[in-house]
């Protein structure tokens, strides 16, 4: 048990943010059910190298009530379209050293195409919001330590623009 953990859960679904290491086995077993014939789990790891630079570690942060939300509506959205029987998506917060996983998410269903296109779109629609509104609202930052400060330089512009497009659009474009 995690105690720092922290969780969200509907019908079938299961999203959580953490400071410890992801446990595959655990993951997995919360979308296992009799009904299932397909499980599909995507971890995501630390690389050690970003555009080319070497990368010592990976760093998260969350504002946690945003992102398990967020989260939550990704899987509810996904399970509903891809007729899934359940869905686990955890992110790692903090540091997370090379060649661990910083994301998991696993997707049961009847059949496997069902689960292979519903976890494939469960990642997609989570990262596209992660590097979208959440540069400003805050559900997950990813903070790239490379070598050089390419990488963050980088992060810290999109984080600029994404700032001034919040900003606009929460004062109605002024």
């Amino acid at each position: 048990m995690d105690p720092e953990k922290q969780q969200l859960s509907d019908d079938g679904i299961s999203v959580s943010l953490t400071p410890s290491p992801l446990d595959v086995t655990s993951t997995m077993a919360t979308v296992k059910n009799p009904q299932a014939g397909a499980i599909v789990l995507f971890a995501g790891t630390t690389r050690d190298n970003f555009a080319g630079k070497p990368v010592k570690q990976l760093e998260y942060s969350s504002y946690p009530p945003l992102a398990l939300r967020t989260m939550l509506s990704i899987a509810q959205t996904v399970k509903v379209k891809h007729g899934l029987t359940a869905i686990s998506m955890v992110h790692r917060l903090g540091v997370v050293p090379i060649s661990e996983e910083s994301i998991l998410i696993a997707v049961s269903s009847p059949h496997r195409q069902a689960a292979w296109k519903g976890g494939e779109e469960a990642l997609e629609l989570c990262w596209n919001d992660r590097w979208t509104t959440e540069t400003v609202l805050t559900p997950l930052h990813n903070y790239e330590n490379a070598f050089s400060g390419m990488a963050k330089k980088a992060l810290d512009e999109g984080l600029a623009d994404a700032l001034t497009r919040f900003t606009a659009a929460v004062h109605g474009g002024h």
